[in-house]
Parts: C-alpha cells; structure tokens; sequence
C-alpha cells in the first residue's frame, strides 16, 4: 500500500551558485528513513505555511533553525520540487535504512507563484513537507559539514507523526523533526538505552549516589522565571559559544511550550521532609529535563542544570533517572538522540548499555564488553 507524498520546494530566487545543490538535494531526500502515514492533522497546512514564511525570511526563534543557518538564499535552490509516494509496507526500520522508499515524479512541475504557494509545493494539504538546511561547520567533527531535513510537526496527527519519525532516526526541537543529512558523514547514529535491562557500572552507582539528596517532580510544560534564570547561568557557563547563547527568556518559553506532542518538565531540587509524600522538592531549582513521551519510551529533548553543583555530574544522573522513570512506566526505552564516534562531546551516550543504534540495517543491539 502507498500513501502520498512528500513534498519538496523553495522559493525561486536564489543565486545561481545555489542551485549546484538541486541532484544532491533529491538524493538525500530520497536516503531518507521515514515511515509516517497521509493525513497529519486539520490546519496542517496553515501551520507550514506560517512556519515556512518565518524560516525563509529569518525570523523564527527555534534554536534549531538558527543554529542550522536556514536563512533566505541559502538553502538550495530546486526549480519546482519532487513528488513523493510512501510504501508503508515498507516501512520497517531495517527496510527503511536500506532502500529508498521515495519515488520521484520527475513530471512534477514548478510549483504556483502565488504568494501563498511560493517556497512550498502544491501538494496535499494533509501531507508534511521535508525541507533541506544549507551546508554548515559540524559542530562535533573537526572539517566536516553538516545539513539537516526537517519537517513541521503540527495538527491533530503530530503526536503520531513524530513517534514515527522518532524511529526512523529524527529529532524533535520545538514543533520542528529534524534529522542528518549529510553528504559525506554518517556519523551521528541515533541511540536508546535498553531500560529494562540496564545497570548501572561501579562509576554510574557513584553518581547516584552522589545526587541521593535530589527529587525530580514531573510537571506539564510550563515555563517559568526560575527556569530561565537556571537555563542562562548553564549556558553562559557551558555553551557560550553554541547556537544557543543568544536565547531570550521567549525564544525558551517556545522551546519549552511550543510542542503539539506529549511533552513534560521534570524539576529537580533537594528532598525535604516531606518530599516521600509530595513528590516534591524544596529550595532552589538545580536541574530541569524536557522529555517526550512515546508510546516505546521516553525521549530527551533538553536538559540543563546549576553549573556551580558540575561535579555532581546531574546531566548523568538525569538520564540515570529518566531510565528508572521509562522502566517505572513499564517503557522499553529511553532515547537519547545522537552519539557521535569521535565527539568528545557525545561520547557519555556509550556508557549506557545495553541500548541500541540506528545503523543501515535497523535497530542494532550494542551490549556491555
């Protein structure tokens, strides 16, 4: 069976260096591991339209698109765009990774001039669309570059679209699933910990029990003040040459609240005397987790913490404790996004085992030595 169809198009008006990128654009659109299905949800369309417009001329606040340097006249210029069909019985991740599920219409013609047609496609309105960042630095491997695909993640079906995506390897920032799509690397390979059966190592018990006088409290996704405050001491502490150290206090109320799937706050302060009751710590905020959750598992989307408590090693303990909160409920996995072979700063991700990466041909186990 097949349902329709991907889209992909931009504005016209780029540069004519640009438009080198049209063959390596479809190629990779056709690499791509996806299995969703038709319909994602009434006012899709608008969402993209509005979503699109503000990607284009440079204005959104999600910190992924800045970060990837989607701008006007950067991305890669194709002359109308390709028309996709989807086989969903096909859509096993091992099938998915291995053969291109994507057939182009090469009669797709250029898309409508109109100004609410220009930079997207005439395709179903029901139907998400996948668009390519420009080439960029990578931030994890020295003299490698980085492109990403993303799509909108919007209506009554974004939930479902994005626990597909999830296994096909995408990421999700704000109402934005993204993926690598990289010409020349593979590297980033997506990963989830094995809850039931992980235990923890000689230096992972430490951790725990360094950080025994903790609580996390599981709360809807709500921004706060307190929140901010602790989210800009750690990136000015730890990231204040990333994408993300020009945040305002509203570019992270979107990052926390602008999501149409099942997202959660987990706050961490130390345990008072009532917290055995409550569930609920006291005093100030040390560490905060935004968590998705799946119908397999639970996916990390961001997490930071107070970086005068760093040798407590709480991004750890974290995930630590989001493992036990998968395995409390009755979860298989916990995702942790990317590991990076030969990134310093992805390396923790190997250490908890037994889990399992997506690799060509599906879902591999990786056990402990």
């Amino acid at each position: 069976m097949a349902v329709a169809g991907v889209g992909l198009g931009v504005e016209q008006d780029f540069s004519r260096a640009d438009r080198r990128h049209r063959d390596d654009g479809r190629a990779l659109l056709a690499r791509l591991r996806l299995c969703i299905g038709g319909n994602v949800g009434t006012g899709q369309q608008e969402g993209q339209d509005m979503q699109a417009s503000k990607v284009l001329n440079g204005m959104t606040t999600n910190p992924f698109l800045k970060d990837s340097r989607w701008r006007r006249r950067q991305p890669p210029a194709w002359q109308g765009g390709v028309n996709a069909t989807l086989h969903l019985d096909d859509c096993a991740p091992a099938a998915i990774a291995s053969s291109s599920l994507i057939e182009e219409r090469p009669e797709f013609a250029a898309p409508a001039r109109s100004a609410r047609e220009r930079g997207l496609t005439s395709q179903p309105r029901d139907a998400p669309q996948f668009f390519l960042t420009a080439p960029s630095p990578c931030p994890y491997l020295l003299g490698q570059e980085e492109r990403k695909v993303f799509t909108h993640l919007v209506g009554g079906r974004a939930a479902e679209l994005n626990e597909a995506l999830t296994h096909g390897g995408f990421r999700r920032s704000q109402t934005i699933a993204y993926r690598p799509a990289c010409e020349r690397c593979r590297a980033c390979v997506s990963v989830r910990v094995c809850v039931d059966e992980f235990r923890p190592g000689r230096s992972l018990r430490r951790i725990i029990d360094r950080n025994r006088d903790l609580i996390g409290w599981e709360r809807d996704n709500r921004p706060s003040s307190e929140q901010y405050s602790l989210f800009r001491s750690y990136l000015d502490a730890r990231h204040s040459q990333g994408g993300m150290a020009d945040m305002t206090v509203l570019d992270y109320a979107m990052m926390v609240e602008d999501s149409h799937v099942d997202t959660r706050l987990t706050e961490y302060r130390t345990r008072g005397p009532d917290s055995f009751i409550s569930g609920r710590g006291v005093g100030p905020l040390r560490a905060v987790a935004l968590t998705d959750a799946l119908s397999d598992g639970l996916s990390m989307v961001y997490a930071f913490y107070d970086p005068e408590m760093s040798a407590r090693s709480l991004g750890t303990w974290m995930i630590l404790d989001h493992i036990d909160r998968a395995r409390a409920k009755g979860l298989p996995y916990l995702y942790l996004g990317y590991w990076v072979e030969g990134s310093r700063k992805m390396a923790y991700k190997a250490r908890f085992l037994p889990q399992e990466r997506l690799l060509a041909a599906g879902w591999e186990r990786v056990d402990p030595a």
